[in-house]
């Protein structure tokens, strides 16, 4: 999938405008604590929308995608140095750590092949007992994807092993024809050997 060419030609039925709604739910429930100290790590942060909404709270955050384009319309769209956005690739974890991911539109974007790859990535970039929140979409109204459905229990099976489920709940708040069709769930990274902690 070539999503700079996406960007290229306006085909982003992703791009909303605004925020995911549920993040709204996220903070009143389980406030600026559950990103630690941050930095926050969004891939496929699109324009930036989620990533200001967090930074908002007073966490440091990066935005990061691999479409060049909407790096520029995150900056475009951003006053002052926070969040910060850069050009990169989520499977391309770099030496430094980040104490939270929020992941909303990334791992559904994705095929589902690269599921396992995104897991251990996710588990590079984190600091051991970081948070991965996320909002995953569990079943899109079109086979084919993306955006690709999934299931709580491939969830449970991917995740399992280097991470543990801390809370989930059905979001009230949701895009328009998303409502009851996604879960928030908060996972902490495990600590494993060779960890530097």
């Amino acid at each position: 999938m070539d999503w700079n060419e996406r960007y290229l030609e306006g085909e982003t039925p992703w791009e909303k405008g605004t925020h995911a709604p549920p993040l709204e739910e996220i903070s009143a429930k389980l406030g600026v604590a559950v990103w630690g100290e941050g930095p926050v790590l969004v891939p496929g942060c699109g324009f930036g929308h989620d990533a200001r909404y967090i930074a908002a709270q007073g966490v440091v955050v990066e935005g990061l995608d691999v479409a060049e384009l909407a790096v520029e319309g995150a900056r475009a769209r951003t006053e002052g140095a926070n969040p910060r956005f850069a050009l990169g690739d989520f499977f391309e974890p770099r030496g430094d750590s980040v104490s939270a991911i929020f992941e909303h539109t990334c791992f559904c974007a994705i095929d589902p092949s690269q599921r396992e790859r995104y897991v251990e990535s996710a588990a590079k970039w984190l600091s051991p007992g970081g948070h991965l929140v996320a909002i995953f979409f569990l079943n899109p109204d079109h086979e084919g994807g993306p955006p690709h459905g999934c299931t709580l229990e491939e969830l449970d099976g991917l995740f399992g092993e280097n991470f543990e489920l801390v809370e989930e709940w059905l979001p009230e708040l949701a895009y328009s024809g998303r409502e009851g069709r996604e879960m928030i769930r908060v996972l902490r990274r495990r600590a494993k050997s060779g960890d530097v902690i």
